[in-house]
């Protein structure tokens, strides 16, 4: 296959999602594009492997939550990427307000790809032949998406009915109408009637044809879009949107703000393998099966009997079953869930009412991700709570003090230097350090090995909102001073 340098592609990665489908696992703090579960790359880092050939792409741009900077910048880290081309949002408005604001930042000649950062692809040179191909035909002036074959009559996923091939080419095609997410009686007539394929949701466009399009069919979306952008605050390659703009912007997915209005769009069918993990029914068809239909993953044990077609993934807890059909056992530290696999649908409206109902398993793993590290809670009592604290190499806690609690800290591995008002000192393993209430206080872990302490807390209230920052480094201190998670 050749290229021509002119068709170099710019991928922009959508970082975004709170990741209810796939809950426990995926958490609003911590959702499934930053887990790990097929390898030791997260689903993020696997996306960006897909990109990485200087041939065909550009260096990406990537969309995210403002609040989840850290995890962002963490897993590109990981794969190379030290200064990543980031915007970041203050609050999720969906596909077109993410796709609108890049385009403002972007030549109108580019070639864009826009790819969601939670999907499985495998065979990366029939992704790229296939990306290639599409590149040539919106050259013109469409704006292509990719459509997957469908396997099975899923209902995971929204479709896309094609008319006519377009310029006598057998892979490519008019677009005729989106369809959502099925019952399982549609699906089945999706998969037989030859006209439906899976929307992958994989963008691909010259820029100025995405222009032209939100002008006609979204213009309050592209207005507002701009100006979150000429509003916002730039520092180095991070654009933090403005959020009074931003969160005006209409939050619909670019597939009703303008797929379903244009008359420029066409549809590649597939030749990769393509899977977004939506649900866990989804991800058990990527998983190895028993002869019994059976799927178990994770890092423990099970053992089942008289068990057919469930899913069991758990990480810690060995798991035994007995006459359980077609169920998922999802076991995290902290959560369990246990539902039929036919019921995966209803598990994100189920999360979002336990959100509004404040159910903190929704929000957060018991291991809670900072940018400085990790904290987890171990035990809690009526006036003392103790935590396990790791700060990775080179980072350092903000300059806090509390009200109403003191603190013991017990280095049980790594060194550190620990600052007390304006006195700073050493602390390595075995050594212990009394913060008491009221005092400012912050550790800085500059090795290059992680920092592990146990911290004891005591007080007469040890909620979370019993903090003061005085200086940070990852810039929080102008946020609320109202919650832990800065520490």
């Amino acid at each position: 296959m050749s290229r021509k340098p002119e068709l170099r592609i710019r991928p922009v990665i959508l970082c975004g999602g709170q990741g209810t489908r796939l809950w426990p696992v995926s958490r609003s703090s911590f959702p499934k594009q930053f887990t790990r579960l097929f390898s030791e790359k997260s689903l993020l880092q696997e996306t960006v492997s897909h990109v990485r050939d200087k041939a065909l792409f550009k260096d990406p741009i990537f969309i995210g939550a403002r609040d989840q900077e850290h995890l962002l910048k963490r897993h590109l880290k990981e794969v190379g990427l030290e200064a990543p081309n980031l915007l970041l949002e203050p609050e999720g408005r969906n596909t077109a307000a993410a796709i609108a604001t890049v385009c403002h930042i972007l030549n109108p000649h580019e070639l864009v790809l826009v790819l969601p950062s939670d999907h499985k692809l495998d065979d990366v040179n029939r992704f790229h032949s296939d990306v290639y191909d599409l590149a040539q035909a919106v050259q013109t002036g469409g704006i292509g998406i990719f459509g997957i074959p469908p396997k099975n009559p899923s209902t995971d996923f929204g479709y896309i009915q094609v008319d006519k091939t377009i310029d006598g080419q057998d892979t490519l095609y008019a677009i005729k109408k989106f369809k959502e997410k099925p019952d399982i009686e549609r699906a089945r007539k999706f998969l037989e009637d030859g006209t439906h394929y899976w929307n992958a949701g994989i963008f691909l466009f010259r820029n100025s044809s995405m222009l032209q399009e939100l002008d006609r069919f979204a213009p309050v979306t592209l207005t507002l879009s701009k100006q979150a952008i000429r509003q916002g605050e730039k520092r180095e390659n991070t654009c933090y949107l403005d959020s009074l703009h931003f969160s005006k912007i209409p939050a619909l997915p670019i597939d009703i703000a303008i797929m379903e209005k244009t008359r420029v769009g066409m549809m590649l069918k597939a030749d990769f393998d393509w899977l977004d993990i939506g649900s866990w029914q989804s991800f058990s068809d990527l998983c190895e099966e028993d002869e019994n239909g059976n799927n178990i993953t994770g890092s423990s044990d099970a053992i089942l009997e008289e068990c057919r077609g469930n899913l069991i993934h758990t990480n810690g807890k060995f798991v035994a079953a007995i006459g359980l059909e077609n169920h998922a056992i999802i076991d995290t530290d902290d959560a369990l869930l246990v539902m039929p696999k036919e019921k995966a649908a209803a598990l994100s409206p189920f999360v979002k009412g336990m959100q509004h109902s404040g159910i903190s398993q929704t929000l957060d793993h018991r291991k809670v991700r900072r940018p400085w590290g990790t904290y987890e809670g171990l035990h809690q009592g009526d006036h003392h709570q103790v935590k396990h604290i790791v700060v990775k190499p080179g980072e350092k806690l903000s300059f806090q003090y509390h009200h109403h609690r003191s603190e013991y800290w017990v280095i049980v591995k790594g060194a550190g230097i620990v600052t007390l008002d304006a006195e700073e000192r050493p602390v390595q393993e075995n050594e212990l350090v009394f913060i008491p209430a009221g005092r400012a206080h912050r550790l800085h872990n500059p090795h290059e090995t992680e920092l592990h302490l146990i911290e004891v807390q005591f007080g007469s209230y040890l909620g979370e909102d019993d903090i003061v920052r005085l200086d940070d480094i990852y810039g929080r201190v102008e946020e609320s001073q109202t919650s832990e998670e800065v520490r």
